[in-house]
């Protein structure tokens, strides 16, 4: 209640902007988050959240306005920035929403219920290497592996998929590259 009540005191005006609201909230987090994260929340507000609340009174907005607002984050129409995958547009949402409870917080705004719709996932397996590409690397002595775990990914390949290619290209000295300890079944202690 002291983090709210102190920034409620530096407001200049008792119907701030969304982004005037939202660089105060950022700031009452103070020490509770890391300084990576508070800058990235920082970048995330400016890029994607500012270009689009920014100068509107926080009293103004209410769940349509929100939720429209939300969709031109995700899918720009100015081309400002490319359509948001669903991890950033999740980000940008769960931002917004927590902008609005800060401002619920200081009886700013009542509160919003926002329910919108986040872009789709994209495929998440690698293909492996093309018959052709294959060919370019027969004969090399030495195959390094992006292989970062069991699961499929999208940059990386899976544990099987390399090992499947190495089996059939036949390299000397093959090694795989950023490893997931996982892979493995490796338990790693962190204290030590």
């Amino acid at each position: 209640a002291r983090k709210a009540e102190s920034a409620y005191y530096s407001l200049t005006t008792e119907n701030p902007t969304f982004e005037e609201l939202g660089r105060i909230w950022l700031a009452s987090l103070n020490d509770s988050i890391k300084p990576s994260t508070k800058a990235h929340y920082r970048y995330t507000m400016e890029r994607y959240l500012f270009p689009v609340f920014g100068n509107a009174p926080i009293k103004s907005l209410d769940e349509r306005r929100l939720e429209q607002g939300l969709s031109q984050v995700f899918r720009p129409h100015n081309l400002q920035h490319k359509p948001l995958g669903r991890s950033m547009a999740r980000e940008c949402l769960i931002l917004t929403r927590r902008i609005c409870k800060y401002a619920c917080h200081l009886r700013m705004m009542r509160p919003v219920q926002l329910e919108v719709a986040l872009p789709q996932g994209t495929p998440t397996q690698t293909v492996p290497l093309s018959e052709e590409e294959q060919e370019k690397i027969k004969g090399s002595r030495v195959l390094v592996l992006d292989t970062l775990q069991k699961q499929p990914h999208l940059s990386h390949f899976t544990l099987a998929q390399s090992l499947d290619l190495i089996d059939k290209l036949n390299i000397p000295q093959t090694s795989l590259s950023a490893p997931n300890t996982s892979i493995f079944g490796i338990l790693i202690d962190s204290n030590k």
